[in-house]
């Protein structure tokens, strides 16, 4: 089963991959340029939730009056539609790896580097209604003691401003402390 699931996320990621539906929660500066285009009442839509929708706030960005908006608040503008047009993409795929001298927990929506070294794999496919995410994660000297999780991945459907989720999350709770 794990060698099925391992050839599935290469094969994702060999071919690329499909945008989220959602804003990535461990993106901070996307997320205090929405707070600010909130704040200049640019987007309406609420913004506290977790995990955020693109939905809401791709609706905000049609009608804007561009001319009456500061500079900053224009930067913060194309920031947001720069980063929706990039989350518009029928695939995404990616790697990332890291090191550190110790494993440690890190608070916060981002991703948890819960081990000394360690390399993240994803394959991400949208489409207008369904978003699949395979993740393989492969650690080194883990906090919980596993060295491959799938955390981050999922499958959701979207139902107009629903969705409907199945997702493998990190939680803290389960690791050694």
């Amino acid at each position: 089963m794990k060698k099925r699931l391992l050839c599935l996320s290469l094969a994702l990621v060999s071919q690329g991959s499909l945008a989220s539906p959602w804003i990535d929660a461990g993106d901070t500066q996307l997320k205090n340029s929405i707070d600010l285009l909130v704040s200049y009442g640019v987007i309406h839509h609420p913004v506290n939730q977790y995990p955020l929708m693109w939905q809401g706030i791709a609706s905000d960005l049609v009608d804007i009056d561009r001319a009456t908006l500061p500079q900053e608040v224009m930067f913060a503008l194309q920031h947001v539609e720069h980063s929706l047009r990039v989350a518009k993409l029928k695939r995404d795929s990616g790697v990332r790896a890291y090191y550190s001298s110790d494993a440690k927990l890190t608070q916060g929506f981002a991703p948890r580097d819960k081990a000394k070294a360690g390399l993240d794999t994803y394959g991400l496919m949208t489409s207008e209604n369904v978003s699949a995410k395979v993740q393989v994660n492969y650690q080194r000297d883990g906090l919980d003691g596993k060295t491959t999780n799938y955390d981050g991945s999922h499958l959701a459907v979207l139902f107009d401003n629903w969705a409907v989720s199945a997702e493998r999350l990190s939680y803290w709770w389960k690791f050694k402390q």
